[in-house]
């Protein structure tokens, strides 16, 4: 059972940035049904919506944070290795600002759901027993407030605390693998499909602060216009979105829509190389997925 209280909210899956940016304009905004998780998170939203930070420049003076342990440092995957090399020398190029080998601080107890409480019950564990009695509780309990304050904790004294000490704009990773440090804080993040030489599919993530999609659009549009954009279809899809993921992948669909808890957009979409978007939390109402026509 996942604490992320409120995080299962749609995102859009695409092709392309320019794509996924036009759809995050028609789902993101205030829903009164999803009053408490979307009214704070509507003034992120700039005038105009995010498709006017579609720009070719978006990479000039943006620093970039690499975070090289254990992101890069235990990718067992020469190529995808040497490949995240290439393209970091390719953000430098278009004028953005790299800040490499840095650290998050208590990036092991993050990483783990263990110890930093984010897996709090699993089911074979604890059985369906666990989740009937989860819908018949009035709320949560003090054991889940004091994991969500710890949450909060390794949230602010590491991923917040790397990016305004060292002034970045985005933490730059390989594929998904940073996914835990985005879900725990509620983290947005945009995943940019790559291919690597021998044609594996893998992704660049882009990951900012809370409300920094104008920003995040820029970087990762303006990578995606530098770089080749791929199309690669086999690849063992990754993540509980993946068949929105392989269904863009497979050209069945230009758009479509995933949860996410914790990986679950980034994951499909670094291993079926599309892009996806996973906004601030609380960007997109939550209250989609339980209202049908």
């Amino acid at each position: 059972m996942n604490v992320h209280d409120g995080n299962i909210y749609y995102k859009p899956i695409c092709r392309t940035v320019e794509e996924a940016v036009y759809v995050l304009d028609v789902i993101a905004g205030f829903d009164p049904r999803d009053d408490e998780a979307t009214r704070e998170r509507f003034k992120f939203i700039p005038e105009g919506g995010y498709k006017q930070f579609l720009k070719n420049e978006g990479l000039k003076v943006k620093r970039l944070g690499v975070v090289r342990s254990p992101f890069v440092d235990k990718l067992h995957d020469s190529t995808i290795t040497a490949s995240f090399e290439d393209h970091l020398s390719t953000l430098r190029k278009r004028g953005a600002i790299v800040v490499d080998t840095l650290h998050i601080a208590n990036i092991d107890e993050i990483l783990d759901p263990h110890r930093s409480g984010e897996l709090m019950e699993k089911l074979a564990e604890y059985g369906q027993q666990t989740f009937i009695e989860a819908e018949e509780s009035t709320g949560i309990s003090e054991k889940e407030i004091q994991v969500l304050e710890n949450l909060e904790k390794l949230s602010k004294d590491g991923f917040e605390k790397l990016m305004k000490e060292n002034d970045l704009d985005v933490l730059v990773t390989s594929g998904s693998r940073a996914s835990p440090i985005l879900a725990i804080g509620g983290y947005p993040a945009i995943l940019v499909r790559r291919v690597c030489d021998d044609g594996m599919p893998f992704g660049i993530c882009f990951g900012g602060l809370r409300g920094t999609e104008s920003k995040l659009v820029e970087i990762a549009y303006g990578f995606e216009q530098a770089t080749k954009n791929p199309y690669v279809k086999s690849q063992d899809p990754c993540g509980s979105s993946t068949g929105s993921a392989i269904s863009v992948a497979a050209n069945l669909a230009a758009i479509s829509l995933g949860t996410e808890t914790d990986g679950s957009i980034l994951c499909p979409s670094s291993s079926n190389s599309v892009v996806g978007i996973k906004p601030t939390r609380g960007l997109t109402t939550e209250e989609v997925s339980s209202h049908r026509p």
